[in-house]
């Protein structure tokens, strides 16, 4: 963890971040320029800096008239159009409710919740239902107006991201693993369904309870329209301890579980799911992390194995 000049932590895979924008200390400056400037301007009183986040500094606060909420402000870019209309096609179903947006400081403003799913030490079975549950209640189809990023703009840029980030940095990740995430993505490409609402990224560490304690919403979206079995794919890379001891038998069953209750095409959720886990191994490969990378190798190694569903 490194500190900005005003105090803010930052760790090490927002400083990475930051560095790939740039300079460090020069984005560390301009991240502490923006936070000031978004607390004087929406009347905020700053509270404690909540962690788990990479790309964003994340700020417990109070808003003049008593309401408590939560500001983000984004590392190096701008916070990405898809999040903020996510946020606001959800109107607070399923979804952090959005009170204040500022392009120009890379910064959103959304209701307060309460602990992250991740910290409540559930286990992965539990995780998983109360993540799907929230899921379900989210869905909704929007309309082909709507301007977003689709899932097809998403499937086009991992198949580039994944080639370059394999090309540029020293792995141990053998061909034929890429290749199917390739040859899988364009599979996944031509969505010609219904066009949902994509979150994108909903796993345990952006699904947090409500104050009330009635529920659960989902922050951080990436924001797509269209296959909806895209998110599913996220849940089947995710709890990698519980994947470990035997990946294509517990890979199968979380998929068979996922493709039961959404109703979704299994072949579809898989397919996500391993692009997921080559990709989500690509990431931490760019950030310098090669031992969280070899996990996902190990799974996908398993997976690569397997014919679809």
């Amino acid at each position: 963890m490194i500190s900005t000049p005003a105090g803010w932590m930052v760790d090490d895979a927002f400083a990475a971040r930051l560095r790939l924008a740039g300079s460090l200390q020069a984005g560390l400056d301009a991240l502490d320029r923006r936070i000031d400037k978004v607390i004087r301007a929406w009347q905020l009183e700053p509270g404690k800096q909540l962690f788990g986040g990479t790309e964003s500094i994340v700020l417990r606060t109070r808003r003049s008239d008593g309401l408590e909420a939560v500001l983000k402000v984004g590392a190096g870019d701008a916070i990405p159009y898809g999040e903020v209309r996510s946020l606001q096609l959800a109107r607070g179903r399923g979804y952090a409710q959005l009170l204040a947006y500022s392009p120009a400081d890379q910064a959103v403003l959304v209701e307060a919740l309460g602990s992250k799913l991740v910290d409540l030490d559930l286990g992965a079975a539990a995780e998983l239902a109360i993540i799907c549950d929230n899921w379900l209640s989210a869905q909704r189809i929007i309309s082909s107006r709507e301007t977003m990023q689709t899932t097809d703009d998403k499937a086009a840029w991992l198949a580039g991201y994944i080639n370059e980030v394999a090309a540029g940095v020293s792995h141990g990740w053998a061909d034929p693993l890429l290749r199917r995430a390739v040859t899988y993505l364009a599979e996944r490409t031509g969505y010609a369904g219904p066009q949902f609402l994509v979150h994108g990224d909903c796993h345990a560490w952006n699904t947090l309870r409500t104050l009330d304690g009635t529920g659960y919403k989902f922050v951080d979206p990436d924001g797509y329209l269209g296959d909806p079995a895209y998110d599913l794919g996220v849940l089947m890379r995710e709890w990698t301890a519980d994947l470990l001891p035997d990946p294509v038998r517990r890979g199968r069953a979380r998929c068979d579980y996922l493709a039961g209750l959404s109703g979704l095409d299994p072949v579809a959720i898989w397919q996500w799911g391993y692009i997921e886990c080559v990709s989500t191994g690509m990431t931490y490969l760019q950030l310098g992390m090669p031992d969280e990378a070899a996990v996902y190798q190990t799974i996908a190694e398993a997976w690569v194995e397997v014919e679809s569903p």
